[in-house]
């Protein structure tokens, strides 16, 4: 099935706000928003674990790493839906999105 599909029939259907960390799932009929990762980031920290791999490094000895970079994102109709409002420390720091 289609994201863009699948994510409209959860907004539409859904008792509840529902929320993602992934940015091409927030908009005005997906997820309401969040703390959204970076992609490029987060592929960018698997590329470096690989190479460690590939340079003869044993991957259990590859201190884990998380993708902590991100940003809030949401989308004002989503909120605007479920007559939610943001903290304004959040809401300053928001990128919307239609």
């Amino acid at each position: 099935m289609d994201a863009d599909q699948l994510l409209k029939w959860i907004s539409e259907h859904t008792p509840v706000p529902n929320f993602g960390f992934w940015g091409f799932s927030v908009s005005s009929e997906g997820n309401i928003g969040g703390y959204v990762l970076d992609g490029y980031h987060h592929g960018e920290l698997a590329a470096n674990m690989a190479l460690k791999i590939l340079a003869g490094e044993k991957p259990e000895n590859i201190f884990p790493v998380t993708d902590d970079l991100g940003k809030y994102m949401f989308s004002q109709q989503g909120l605007a839906k479920w007559n939610i409002s943001l903290p304004k420390e959040i809401e300053k720091n928001t990128l919307w999105v239609k």
